[in-house]
């Protein structure tokens, strides 16, 4: 006596509904992701300068010392007052040595401003330091 066998098909994945799923899942992901721009809060009119060139470190490896004004100075985005800066500085340092420093200075900072901060940097052991400065328009070479 022969019986009948059903022949079995191999299981065969949908792939559109997987498609539906993915898309879904890509839109997600783009909806809930949250954007965040590196710059500071504060908007800063840097110093323009001729001979400005851009550097190719990635702002991640820099440590950045901002310059707003008298008041306002900031160390990576975080507020920090002038008397505090030569302990952060070292402290700063001796958790990340690799890092460079720079300094991110408004056009209407006070001159003597900025060289107290140079002073603490140095004192702190950090002796150089780059400066951010916007290039002029015109580039013409400046007079030696």
């Amino acid at each position: 006596m022969k019986f009948y066998q059903k022949t079995r098909h191999p299981p065969v994945p949908m792939i559109l509904p997987l498609i539906d799923i993915l898309a879904i899942l890509l839109v997600f992901f783009i909806v809930t992701t949250t954007f965040k721009k590196p710059e500071p809060r504060i908007k800063i009119r840097l110093p323009e300068s001729a001979t400005a060139t851009e550097d190719h470190k990635q702002r991640s490896e820099l440590i950045v010392l901002t310059v707003l004004n008298e008041q306002n100075i900031e160390l990576n985005g975080r507020p920090i007052k002038l008397e505090d800066l030569i302990p952060t500085l070292r402290s700063t340092r001796e958790t990340n040595p690799q890092k460079a420093f720079a300094l991110k200075a408004d056009r209407q900072a006070p001159f003597g401003l900025i060289v107290k901060i140079m002073d603490a940097l140095r004192i702190a052991g950090i002796p150089n330091v780059s400066a951010f400065a916007e290039a002029t328009q015109n580039k013409e070479q400046p007079q030696k």
